[in-house]
């Protein structure tokens, strides 16, 4: 009671799927899913559990939801335009439909007791 705190949202950090995505788009600034698949199935990429379809699929879903926050843009057929600063961009739309908070405990004492104080405290 009486402490002085800070509230806000927690942020939240890079997704593996939004560094894979802006790996693959580095040279040209656009994601196909399916040259992905075919380096994984080369043995290029190391898949979690070894589901290549289930990985790609979820790299996929990604987009389209980045895409509804209009964050990316489809293009025809399995390509993607990957913007400039995608990884922060992304990010930043998770940490503001996140609904975790962080609480931080700025000072003990309450604004009063720190004003009539002359040390630090």
């Amino acid at each position: 009671m009486g402490s002085i705190a800070e509230i806000g949202r927690a942020p939240v950090g890079p997704r593996a799927s939004d560094r894979n995505i802006a790996a693959m788009a580095a040279d040209t600034g656009v994601y196909c899913p399916s040259e992905h698949r075919a380096l994984a199935e080369a043995g290029y990429v190391r898949v979690p559990g070894g589901d290549i379809e289930g990985y790609i699929e979820s790299h996929v879903r990604r987009l389209e939801a980045l895409r509804r926050a209009g964050i990316v843009e489809r293009l025809e057929g399995d390509r993607w335009t990957i913007p400039a600063g995608y990884e922060a961009r992304a990010t930043a739309y998770d940490t503001a439909q996140s609904r975790r908070m962080n609480l931080r405990v700025l000072s003990t004492y309450d604004l009063d007791r720190q004003i009539a104080t002359d040390r630090a405290i």
